[in-house]
């Protein structure tokens, strides 16, 4: 008897359902990435988001992304990450908030995406050994993200904020004397971006 082997989602059939979850996600991560970059407008993201989350078969989510180029397959094969420079946790919540903490990262790194909710990362409690870089990727449509950090952590702040407040109350630390760095990448649309020391 010979070795049970998967199949290779592209020799599949559109109307298949194999591997639906894990291409689900990946193409929603492709989608928020080119709404981060400026490649689709908002109405189109939405309504790509929607179809994706509709999609029964991997056929489906293939077309919600036939023209981005090398469009995604469901195997579990190297494929550069599509939100954050590091793989970690993809947290999707729609209609409601989200509230991700140390125990939801993984290597050190998490992409969290709110639609019509608040999204709050709380690192306060973490257990990490000082000088761990954390790579947080939040995208929040309709909604506030809020970043709680420990004292003398170092905060790079790669995200944007569209038609809404940014504040910070947390003092940077002397270069070379923080604990931890946090590396916040994304954007949020119509909502506020604070951080503040836990």
């Amino acid at each position: 008897m010979g070795d049970i082997v998967d199949p290779d989602p592209e020799d599949l059939p559109s109307d298949s359902r194999y591997g639906l979850p894990k291409m689900r996600e990946r193409v929603v991560r492709m989608l928020a990435r080119a709404y981060a970059d400026g490649d689709l407008d908002l109405e189109d993201y939405e309504e790509r988001v929607r179809r994706a989350e509709d999609a029964a078969t991997t056929g489906e989510l293939r077309a919600v992304v036939a023209d981005f180029p090398d469009p995604p397959v469901a195997s579990s094969s190297a494929s550069p990450d599509l939100v954050s420079n590091r793989s970690g946790p993809f947290y999707l919540t729609l209609l409601g908030d989200r509230e991700v903490l140390p125990d939801d990262l993984e290597h050190d790194a998490a992409a969290v995406l709110s639609i019509i909710g608040d999204v709050t990362v709380d690192l306060s409690a973490t257990r990490a050994l000082e000088g761990t870089t954390f790579d947080i990727t939040c995208v929040s449509l309709l909604g506030d993200m809020k970043v709680v950090v420990p004292p003398g952590t170092r905060v790079v702040r790669k995200q944007i904020s569209l038609i809404g407040d940014y504040r910070r109350r947390t003092t940077q630390p002397e270069p070379g004397t923080e604990r931890y760095t946090v590396v916040l990448r994304g954007f949020s649309l119509l909502g506020d971006l604070k951080i503040m020391e836990g």
